[in-house]
């Protein structure tokens, strides 16, 4: 368990790049989710404007809850891959879908 010393001097923009590697190693959809963030930022947090960003999300999220299922099922580990194995399991997935 990690715990952060108030006495740190390092600054806090270190542990925000911390965390947003930690999200890309476990969140295989990171990307999806930043862009649908992004969008709802630029336009003033109009919902309607961002579905696009929105129904992206929500798709690479149904695909990989499948491939860890999937990866659970086979006891293949670790059922997250890595970042940058990521894109050849998805692909070999979409192919096994067709």
């Amino acid at each position: 368990m990690s715990v952060l010393n108030v006495n740190d001097k390092r600054p806090v923009s270190s542990f925000r790049k911390k965390l947003k590697h930690d999200q890309a190693a476990y969140n295989p959809c990171i990307e999806e989710y930043n862009s649908s963030l992004k969008c709802l930022e630029k336009n003033h947090y109009e919902r309607n404007k961002c579905t696009e960003q929105f129904v992206n999300y929500r798709k690479c999220n149904k695909i990989w809850r499948k491939i860890i299922t999937i990866r659970r099922e086979k006891d293949i580990k670790p059922v997250i891959p890595a970042p940058e194995e990521r894109a050849k399991v998805k692909n070999e997935f979409l192919e096994s879908e067709n």
